[in-house]
């Protein structure tokens, strides 16, 4: 009996452990709301506006997340599957870019999550880790950070108020606040 439990943990374990994280558009509820945000839009461009216009005016950002010291932050990790964000209507910025993913694929869009360093004026000078999404349109693709676009912190409250310069975002000013880990 022990032999043939020994055989077959470790597959039992890594897909309960990966099982949540792979085929983000697989989830039904998550692929609904993709489809009727989408629903008789045409272009690539005008079907990412529209996810990118919902998650901006529907996700919080986790203010509490936030006040948590970098080092106990491990301890605490809120998950930021789509799934979740979607069930809790907040997320950090992991969250709102894994959101976008999975909508964005499930419309049929070509989208990614990039991770780097974002610097708002008001943070720290050497940023803070960040993730933000690029989608492509057509030949080109198209910097995007829904996290940015969806509002600011007030203290401990989030206050919507949704920013289109982080939508199709021109890659010079973009780029000067966010800092991708892997240039390409």
């Amino acid at each position: 009996m022990q032999k043939q439990f020994k055989s077959w943990w470790p597959l039992l374990l890594s897909v309960l452990l990966l099982g949540s994280r792979i085929g983000y558009a697989q989830n039904t509820e998550l692929t609904r709301l993709a489809l009727s945000l989408t629903e008789g839009l045409d272009s690539d461009s005008a079907k990412a506006f529209a996810l990118f216009d919902w998650v901006t005016k529907h996700i919080a950002y986790d203010t509490h997340y936030k006040s948590i010291p970098s080092g106990f932050r491990r301890f605490r990790q809120p998950h930021q599957l789509p799934a979740e964000v979607l069930a809790r209507k907040e997320a950090v910025c992991e969250g709102y870019s894994n959101l976008m993913v999975a909508l964005g694929e499930a419309a049929g869009l070509q989208i990614v999550r990039i991770e780097g360093v974002g610097r708002a004026p008001s943070g720290p000078q050497e940023g803070v880790p960040h993730a933000w999404n690029a989608v492509k349109m057509g030949h080109l693709w198209y910097l995007m950070d829904a996290t940015w676009g969806a509002g600011y912190s007030s203290g401990k409250r989030f206050v919507f108020d949704q920013d289109l310069r982080y939508f199709m975002a021109r890659p010079g000013w973009f780029l000067r606040s966010h800092w991708p880990n892997d240039p390409k």
